[in-house]
């Protein structure tokens, strides 16, 4: 026998036979698991170089209630502090705690600090989250403050324009190593921030609007600002994240940013990154704990299920793809409509034609940011509303949308899309070439020159150079555009150029026109991308240099206003403004995130939290040994399963 058909056989037996003579799968996805895989806290950290102590439940017993020892509660309301005890989860009473998730990210941090440079990659944001906690937390349903480390809250305005907080510490808190959480732990926390050392300006500013909090009891502390704003107390109860002062004391910016390069602290949040589990440049694995402090609370319920959270590193997106495929990871984010709609379908993908791998489209009112034409309004033509709103007019998104995204998205036409703060009553500009060469003739560009370009009567041609991404998919969506903008008599010269070379043109207002795409805010804050007093300065939001009075009153007034529902509506006055000024020709959105995953997990009725994406599924979705046993029998005798609903449309037919 020729020595190629022994290897045909020998390969042919080793993807049908496993140790013991068993039929093993052709696609690996992973023993089940049924052994509890979370750690307790103590045990780790008494394996480090980090001190454990073991202190008895409960609120100091030398500290008073008026000083937020036991029985403050009784007490609280009549002193006008505040809390939530009515909190929802979102999460399902079905979850099981257990098993592993596995999915991939493209970048290796530079570094495992939760501070300072280089720190703030989608990686770390990942694990800093689980690992780490605030003062108080925001329901992702109301968006209303609940507890966090603090247990109540309050919130003293002074004549002056400036604002005290109150936080009582909840005596119940703990550090993973035992110790007691404390004030000492928040002033800590904030003088890290302000310490140059950690290489992070912006830190400096945003806490440079707090004086130093004082400490009142172990309990009770206190902050003062420099002016009136309601996102002060967001910036300092929910998003200043706490680490512990027995850690951080005497400690320089500089010394901690060399001493946690590349290990973590302890936090008080319900998962550990356990230093054997990092794996340089490959992957990242958070453990869950069970004896975290919070873990019986109701806000808790059905979250944080998971006893492995793996992150593994794979740049290329096809790689990542066809780990998803034979079972190596276990959840993937498909980015790409083409790839969602013609190829990653049952007709192409027999994993999913079984229901081993299952698809979801996963609704929310998540942010959504924006992406559209950027206009330099400073300067002509765009300074004039009129070439602005015929801009607008020419972009067909249906076209788009239909041709190039496969009707996955949305056109459009509000500046806070597919949100809460989005506004039924903003200007629309569909597209309608006729409206945009009247409203361009009426500007002054009325003729066309030998080659069918739009001039003025100065002979000047309507055009522009425009810089795009230099991915071959983000050219072939320009290039559309592009003729469309032909067929108006405007011309735009494609140049593919460096992402961070745009940006800093745009950021030097060193552009006419410009294609850029921003994030979005669970809690937006019009004033940095769109008050006059920024309108001229470079580096800022304002990149339009818009100019608009009654904005510019709407954002002060925001900016004071502590009801949240009130700030729905001002937001949503703001978009109407925003879309009769036209700074931007708007694109298109996609309400939802679309994941692909082996069909071994679960997920509440909702999929996930109300302005959560994809990111979420690490605290809502649960592993079931049982569905994972299913799965292994159905792949190794080539059975189907049964296939769930792939839109989930909860938060879209949700009522408040």
């Amino acid at each position: 026998m020729k020595l190629r058909s022994l290897l045909t056989l020998a390969l042919s037996a080793a993807l049908l036979v496993a140790c013991g003579g068993e039929k093993k799968a052709r696609y690996d996805t992973g023993p089940v698991i049924t052994k509890d895989l979370s750690v307790n806290s103590k045990d780790y950290w008494r394996s480090t170089d980090f001190e454990v102590v073991d202190v008895p439940d409960g609120a100091l017993p030398d500290v008073s209630a008026e000083d937020g020892g036991a029985g403050f509660e009784q007490i609280a309301e009549a002193d006008g502090w505040m809390t939530k005890t009515d909190v929802v989860s979102i999460g399902s009473p079905k979850a099981k705690k257990g098993g592993l998730i596995r999915f991939a990210l493209s970048e290796y941090p530079a570094t495992l600090r939760s501070e300072g440079k280089d720190s703030n990659t989608s990686v770390n944001q990942m694990y800093n989250g689980l690992m780490y906690e605030g003062l108080v937390g925001v329901d992702p349903t109301t968006l209303d403050f609940i507890p966090g480390l603090a247990s109540h809250w309050k919130v003293e305005q002074h004549e002056d324009g400036t604002q005290t907080f109150w936080f009582r510490i909840n005596p119940e808190a703990r550090w993973q190593t035992g110790h007691r959480v404390t004030t000492a732990d928040v002033l800590a926390s904030y003088k890290q921030q302000m310490d140059d050392g950690l290489k992070v300006p912006y830190a400096l500013v945003l806490y440079g609007e707090y004086s130093e909090p004082e400490l009142h009891s172990p309990y009770i502390v206190s902050v003062n600002t420099k002016e009136l704003n309601w996102r002060h107390f967001l910036y300092f109860g929910a998003s200043l994240q706490i680490y512990p002062s027995h850690i951080l004391d005497g400690m320089t910016g500089a010394e901690y940013m060399e001493q946690f390069q590349n290990k973590v602290m302890p936090g008080t949040g319900p998962y550990v990154l356990r230093m054997e589990d990092v794996k340089q440049g490959n992957s990242i694995t958070l453990t869950r704990l069970n004896n975290y402090w919070d873990k019986d609370s109701p806000a808790n319920v059905g979250i944080n299920n998971f006893d492995r959270i793996k992150i593994v590193i794979v740049q290329d997106e096809t790689l990542n793809r066809e780990k998803l495929k034979k079972g190596e990871l276990d959840f993937y984010v498909v980015g790409q409509a083409k790839y969602w709609v013609k190829e990653f379908i049952a007709s192409e993908i027999d994993q999913v034609d079984k229901g081993w791998i299952q698809r979801r489209r996963v609704f929310s009112d998540n942010p959504n940011g924006i992406n559209g034409f950027c206009f330099n309004m400073r300067e002509a033509p765009f300074d004039d509303i009129r070439v602005r709103k015929a801009f607008a007019h020419v972009m067909n998104r249906e076209k788009l949308i239909d041709k190039l995204f496969y009707d996955q998205y949305l056109p459009m036409y509000s500046y806070y899309p597919g949100s809460i703060y989005e506004s039924d009553n903003v200007a629309t500009y569909p597209h309608d070439l006729d409206k945009a060469l009247e409203l361009l003739g009426e500007a002054g560009w009325k003729e066309r020159d030998n080659e069918g370009w739009l001039v003025n009567a100065q002979g000047e041609r309507l055009e522009f150079e425009l810089m795009i991404d230099q991915s071959p998919t983000w050219e072939r969506v320009m290039t559309v555009i592009q003729e469309d903008y032909k067929q108006a008599g405007i011309k735009l010269n494609l140049k593919p150029t460096t992402s961070a070379t745009m940006f800093q043109m745009l950021m030097e207002h060193n552009f006419k026109l410009h294609w850029q795409n921003w994030g979005g805010l669970t809690f937006p804050n019009p004033e940095s991308s769109f008050h006059s007093n920024i309108a001229d300065q470079v580096n800022s939001g304002n990149v339009n240099g818009l100019k608009n009075a009654r904005l510019d009153s709407l954002c002060e007034v925001y900016n004071v206003t502590f009801s949240q529902a009130e700030r729905n509506r001002q937001i949503q006055q703001i978009d109407d403004i925003l879309t009769r000024e036209v700074p931007y020709v708007l694109g298109w959105y996609g309400p939802y995130s679309r994941v692909a995953y082996w069909n071994k997990y679960e997920h509440p009725e909702a999929g996930w939290s109300r302005t959560g994406d994809w990111r979420a599924a690490v605290q809502y979705w649960w592993y079931d040994a049982d569905k994972h046993q299913a799965l292994r029998e159905a792949v190794a005798n080539g059975q189907g399963m049964p296939i769930g609903t792939e839109d989930v449309t909860f938060w879209p037919e949700y009522q408040d």
